[in-house]
């Protein structure tokens, strides 16, 4: 059972206008246009999906203002039968849908791996790695506020707590190297979510040293790293991008495309 994934969206030459997810019995209108009429258009599709009610917010230089619309402040929803608790009020609600594909990607290369999620977020790619029988999970966050998340999600899953190492991605990676810990299968997601909390990390400016480090140091042989990021416009540096497999245009989630929200690398060790 799946009752989140995105409804509808339109783009004009590759820009968009305007994106609906759905939540449960919530939508989340996001509006990247001022020609567009908020209201008019989130009554429409308030009857159209036969949603209680719809969070709009106008997207501008990035930033995100909520116009409208109500709904609590957390929601449970259920995807391929496993549960989160998104926030569909808030800037990052928790569950990236454009990634779906890259988490049943996730599952799959996990199986009986030691898999390492270095930016924890909510712990999603945990939680699928765990269910696709990996040898073991591992988990990196640095804010005690997303380790409840991480930690809420997976008990409502009723699922064993994948290990969690409360540490920054740097601090972590000193203390793996010094121990010659290592892993099959590494999750490296640099989505804006995950880099706007990082301070010290620049994606365009350090990305090629962060994931030959991790490739080199932290990663088995015959081990798989996973590198994803939404940031619009990245370029994978020319340094490393001929040991890179491009997965972004196999795995767009089917009501993203022809839209690529995400771009998408694997490294083989």
């Amino acid at each position: 059972m799946t009752n989140t994934f995105r409804l509808t969206q339109l783009a004009k030459e590759e820009n968009l206008e305007y994106t609906l997810d759905k939540y449960d019995e919530y939508g989340v209108l996001e509006i990247y246009s001022d020609q567009i009429d908020a209201e008019e258009l989130s009554k429409k599709f308030k009857i159209e999906f036969k949603l209680t009610d719809i969070i709009v917010k106008q997207v501008f230089d990035g930033k995100k203002t909520i116009l409208l619309g109500d709904c609590p402040d957390k929601v449970s929803v259920v995807e391929n039968d496993f549960k989160f608790i998104v926030q569909p009020k808030s800037d990052s609600v928790g569950l990236p849908l454009s990634q779906l594909e890259l988490r049943n990607l996730i599952k799959t290369y996990s199986s009986g791996r030691e898999v390492l999620s270095l930016f924890g977020y909510t712990g999603v790619n945990s939680l699928y790695s765990m269910v696709g029988n990996a040898q073991e999970v591992s988990v990196v966050e640095h804010e005690s506020k997303y380790i409840q998340k991480i930690k809420k999600n997976f008990e409502i899953n009723q699922m064993d707590l994948a290990q969690i190492w409360e540490n920054n991605y740097s601090d972590f990676i000193e203390l793996a190297r010094e121990s010659r810990t290592k892993w099959g299968l590494i999750i490296m997601d640099l989505s804006t979510y995950n880099t706007e909390r990082l301070p010290d990390f620049n994606l365009i400016n350090d990305h090629r040293d962060l994931i030959k480090e991790v490739q080199e140091r932290l990663l088995k042989e015959a081990g798989i790293l996973i590198v994803t990021t939404d940031a619009p416009n990245f370029a994978l540096d020319q340094y490393i991008r001929p040991g890179a497999d491009k997965l972004t245009n196999k795995l767009i989630p089917e009501g993203f495309a022809p839209l690529k929200p995400n771009q998408i690398f694997a490294f083989y060790n």
